[in-house]
């Protein structure tokens, strides 16, 4: 169970792409994830607001918002 209280999403084959984009709809990073986490360097993105896109291997997306600030 996720933080939230959501249940933990099974990915086919355990394995799912995570999408980061700028505000401007351009793609900026691109990395994946399993059904038990994982994580990425983001160093190289500016300060700034992005949308982070989940495919959930089940014809969905969870889009997230993420704020870089150093």
């Amino acid at each position: 169970m996720r933080a939230d209280g959501a249940p933990v999403p099974e990915f086919l084959g355990n394995r799912t792409d995570v999408f980061i984009y700028n505000l401007q709809s351009q793609r900026v990073h691109q990395f994946e994830i399993t059904s038990e986490g994982g994580s990425t360097n983001v160093a190289h993105l500016a300060e700034g607001i992005y949308k982070v896109q989940i495919d959930m291997k089940n014809g969905a997306f969870e889009v997230l918002n993420l704020q870089i600030s150093r």
